[in-house]
């Protein structure tokens, strides 16, 4: 009796350890920093602007609002059409993007988009944006994330 339920506990245990998720290994910092430089050359002919990070740790920002975000303000006021959203590690990422004109702002957003499918296009239409703010958080915080702002100058 006591060998079952040595047994018992033995793989109680080990049912509870497989169904434990382990942080991933944060990506090689070089690694990092060579996509990220990839993704602002990026010279796309309806590109307005890149914008990139390190994503917020997804369970320490209840609301995009703390979470802290790259903004990029333009001189004049363009046209945007969409924004590419692509990350870069093995975790799955949330982003928030807010595209401010002189009379609207609008705001579109994705969750758990999966870096390696990366980038996701976001359609998102404001004529005559002044300022576009982007927020990406993941469960971890580890890799890197990008947003393409796409469109035309006025």
């Amino acid at each position: 009796m006591k060998r079952l339920s040595f047994v018992v506990a033995l793989t109680a245990v080990a049912l509870g350890l497989a169904g434990c998720q382990s942080t991933p290994e944060p990506p090689d910092a070089d690694a990092v920093s060579s996509w990220m430089q990839e993704q602002s050359a990026s010279d796309r002919p309806d590109s307005l602007a890149t914008m990139a990070g390190a994503p917020t740790i997804a369970s320490s920002s209840p609301s995009a609002e703390d979470a802290e975000g790259i903004a990029v303000d333009f001189a004049s006021a363009v046209n945007v059409t969409a924004v590419e959203f692509s990350c870069f590690g093995e975790e799955r990422m949330s982003v928030s993007v807010e595209v401010r004109g002189a009379a609207e702002t609008r705001s579109t957003g994705a969750d758990d988009l999966v870096c390696a499918d990366s980038p996701h296009l976001l359609t998102h239409a404001l004529e005559d944006a002044l300022r576009v703010d982007a927020t990406s958080t993941s469960e971890y915080g580890l890799g890197a994330w990008s947003v393409v702002v796409l469109g035309d100058e006025q």
